[in-house]
């Protein structure tokens, strides 16, 4: 990230120096020029008043000198040259210095960003203990037959805040992982993956009767990536379009591919998204309040920048159409090759 951000502003160092070197050419140029031809003008009145002066014998003694008009355009070539020729000298310099000072401005940023996903990575790491002895204990009181409705129903809540903030706890490790770390590749079977996530997504689509569909494709569609972080990214895809699809609804996954590209497509029936919102999904902690709360479906606004961030470490992408009131259909799109 920063290594693009040091080269972007390298860049702006040049074309603001480019814009100010050309100001300067052009201006030095005209001005230049337009005194090379008053020279010119006051030159060959000179001359043509000395040979006026001159007795007609002398006219013919006298050797010849005069400048001629190829002579300036020669001389304007020249200055053109010269000019170029700094211009290019000095943008090397610029270029040079620019990737340097911008390397230097950058490295505060930089240092604190790392900082900062080490705290994000340690923080989240260090919650996963207590998290997963109160969600055990909450799990454990609730089987309890003799307990109270009033109990029951407190728990009940305090486990699914728990849930919340266990989900919240692995996807900050999650990011702070792809963040930080260079992802091995290999080449996957496209139809294990998807029926690895789902597998993982069933019980949440059982709860609401909703039924996933896969359209037929080559069995043997491989995609080179990480299997791990693959999976992940459709899981969170598909627990995204469950959570806001209402029940005995279906899912749609569609699978295409290429020579150079393999998409993956997750189409639910739900309650979509607002066009405002579209640009700003794949944010960290963005939730479209006005559009999706409806559902109640929770979260803290990660899962879609989880799966963003692991399709960029795929030098892929995703990409969401969306029809409020009719649904979404997110689409991921990755290399075939590394």
């Amino acid at each position: 990230m920063f290594t693009k951000a040091r080269i972007k502003l390298t860049g702006w160092y040049l074309l603001v120096f480019l814009m100010i070197s050309t100001t300067f050419s052009v201006v030095f140029y005209v001005r230049t020029a337009s005194v090379i031809d008053a020279e010119f003008e006051r030159v060959q009145q000179r001359l043509m008043l000395e040979e006026d002066n001159m007795f007609p014998g002398m006219r013919q003694q006298a050797p010849r000198f005069q400048i001629l008009p190829e002579d300036i355009e020669h001389a304007k070539q020249q200055i053109v040259y010269e000019l170029l020729l700094i211009n290019v000298a000095l943008s090397s310099i610029i270029v040079i210095a620019g990737y340097i000072l911008s390397g230097q401005t950058l490295k505060p940023i930089e240092n604190a960003m790392e900082e900062q996903k080490r705290f994000i990575a340690d923080a989240a790491h260090e919650l996963r203990t207590p998290i997963t002895a109160l969600k055990t204990a909450t799990e454990v009181n609730l089987m309890d037959e003799e307990l109270q409705d009033v109990a029951r129903e407190v728990l009940t809540d305090n486990l699914a805040d728990i849930k919340g903030l266990e989900s919240l706890t692995n996807n900050l490790l999650e990011l702070a992982r792809h963040d930080t770390n260079h992802l091995p590749m290999e080449d996957v079977n496209l139809k294990e993956i998807l029926n690895e996530a789902i597998e993982k997504v069933s019980p949440l689509a059982k709860q609401k009767n909703i039924q996933i569909n896969q359209n037929a494709f080559d069995q043997g569609l491989s995609v080179c990536a990480h299997s791990e972080s693959l999976m992940r990214m459709v899981v969170i895809l598909l627990d995204n379009a469950i959570k806001y699809s209402s029940d005995q609804s279906t899912i749609d996954v569609f699978v295409s591919g290429t020579k150079q590209t393999v998409s993956i497509s997750v189409s639910d029936h739900g309650i979509g998204i607002s066009p405002e919102h579209l640009p700003n999904i794949f944010q960290r902690f963005y939730r479209a309040d006005q559009s999706r709360s409806r559902s109640k479906a929770g979260g803290f606004g990660l899962g879609l920048s989880v799966a963003d961030e692991i399709a960029r470490k795929h030098n892929g992408s995703i990409h969401v159409e969306s029809v409020e009131g009719q649904g979404s259909t997110f689409t991921i799109t990755l290399p075939r090759k590394s």
